[in-house]
């Protein structure tokens, strides 16, 4: 016995695609704060800042309360800084402003 579908049987429909979520609205649904995931520039930024201080990562760690090595980790190219802790640190680079030359 052959079976044959009815003419007027509907396909079944998929649900429509949800668009990609942007960064923004990942950090935002994750709690964080609304900072790139990927924040090459502001590493550039707090080193530079920390250059113009004539500050390392040893004082920079102590500020933040982590180690060394955590805060050489945030500043390398293949890793991301949480975004609390870039809030941290941009609260910081405002208390401790670079001297003006």
């Amino acid at each position: 016995m052959k079976i044959t579908p009815c003419k007027n049987a509907k396909k079944p429909s998929l649900p429509p695609a949800k668009p990609a979520l942007t960064e923004r609205e990942i950090l935002q649904h994750l709690g964080g704060e609304c900072y790139p995931i990927v924040n090459d520039d502001f590493k550039c930024e707090v080193a530079n800042w920390l250059k113009a201080l004539n500050k390392d990562t040893t004082w920079l760690a102590e500020q933040c309360r982590v180690t060394k090595k955590t805060v050489e980790r945030w500043l390398m190219p293949w890793t991301h800084i949480p975004a609390a802790r870039m809030k941290q640190l941009d609260e910081l680079m405002k208390q401790f402003l670079a001297p003006r030359r």
